[in-house]
């Protein structure tokens, strides 16, 4: 202590050496009370910042190790102190075992009043001193564990941060490359609907080719029958002429004659075919019967048969027959439009001539879908 009370007497006590009289004081009341006051209260609000602290702390190992290390510490301290005190001098002893109220009056305690505030302040010391060590401690662990805590929590946030990002740029690729497919995918459907088009197009050329090539086949096949007919025709003709016929005379009129009639016939009946597509290829009298060569042509193709017409006195009695002559290399397209009766030998009255021949025509023109 920077200044001493000091006992000059029994039952008397004074401030400082070199007072003087057996009625010396304390020098300042006021300020004794104060330094005890501060002493005491002083430590006591320590303690209790001290309590707490360590209430909010949860750290239930950190407060049993504290614990420990402070008890020996406070232990260590509590000896040194007490060895400290019994080693100063009987004034300074005595200054400590003077109360406040003592002092008003000037009048000093009896040596027991020494001892227990002795007592009472080596009691707050320990209870200082181990809140104080338990307080550093438990700051330290506190502090330290903070920062335990954020150095593994800023790993963590670092490690997520940076899986998000290698996500982020995975998808930015992923999107990249969906945007990349919907591109050629909007240009090869683009292509495709052009294509079909074309296709359209191309189809609807193919169907006017094929119907032009199935008429010009049509039509070489009728002029091949007119021109067989034609041929046919003239052969025969030569065939019938008498010997006499080649002689210079009067008879060179009646040839002349003769192949005027047969060129006449022969514009007849071309024009017959040019109208109806009928041909007769030829004619042949057999016993009872005459057998006509036929062909007929059409949109759908050519159909070759033979009609025979059997004579008679009759004429509403004579019948038909018709043969078709089908060859299935030749008119297998032929053969799947025909209905199945012209397939086969049919026979008819003459007075049904006209319907059979109506059938004939419609099934060779009529459109096929």
């Amino acid at each position: 202590m920077s200044q001493q009370l000091e006992v000059d007497g029994p039952g008397e006590v004074g401030v400082g050496r070199n007072a003087g009289g057996p009625g010396r004081t304390l020098e300042d009341k006021d300020e004794s009370n104060d330094t005890i006051d501060n002493v005491v209260h002083g430590r006591g609000r320590h303690a209790a910042d001290l309590q707490t602290d360590l209430l909010q702390d949860d750290g239930p190992v950190a407060s049993n190790i504290g614990r420990r290390k402070a008890s020996k510490s406070v232990k260590e301290r509590s000896e040194a102190l007490l060895a400290q005190e019994e080693a100063d001098s009987p004034d300074e002893l005595s200054v400590l075992n003077v109360e406040v109220d003592a002092t008003d009056s000037g009048v000093a305690r009896p040596e027991t009043g020494s001892a227990s505030l002795r007592r009472r302040l080596g009691e707050l010391t320990r209870r200082y001193d181990n809140l104080n060590t338990r307080h550093g401690e438990l700051r330290d662990v506190g502090v330290k564990a903070a920062e335990r805590n954020f150095e593994r929590f800023k790993k963590q946030v670092e490690e997520s941060a940076a899986v998000s990002d290698k996500l982020i740029a995975q998808l930015k690729e992923e999107v990249a490359a969906q945007a990349s497919l919907a591109s050629q995918g909007e240009q090869v459907q683009r292509q495709f609907e052009l294509s079909r088009a074309n296709s359209s197009q191309l189809q609807s050329q193919i169907d006017q080719l094929g119907t032009a090539l199935a008429a010009a086949r049509s039509e070489v096949e009728t002029l091949s029958a007119k021109l067989a007919a034609s041929r046919s025709a003239a052969e025969s003709h030569a065939a019938k002429l008498p010997g006499s016929a080649l002689k210079p005379g009067s008879t060179a009129n009646r040839i002349m004659q003769s192949t005027e009639l047969l060129h006449a016939a022969q514009a007849k009946e071309d024009l017959y075919g040019d109208l109806t597509g009928l041909l007769v290829r030829g004619l042949k009298r057999d016993s009872g019967e005459d057998v006509f060569d036929c062909i007929q042509t059409g949109q759908n193709g050519t159909l070759h048969f033979k009609l025979l017409l059997q004579r008679g006195d009759n004429y509403e009695d004579a019948q038909f027959t018709y043969r078709p002559q089908l060859d299935e290399d030749r008119d297998d397209a032929l053969i799947k439009v025909l209905p199945d009766y012209l397939l086969e030998e049919i026979t008819f009255l003459r007075s049904q001539a006209s319907k059979f021949y109506s059938r004939v025509t419609k099934s060779l023109t009529e459109r096929i879908h």
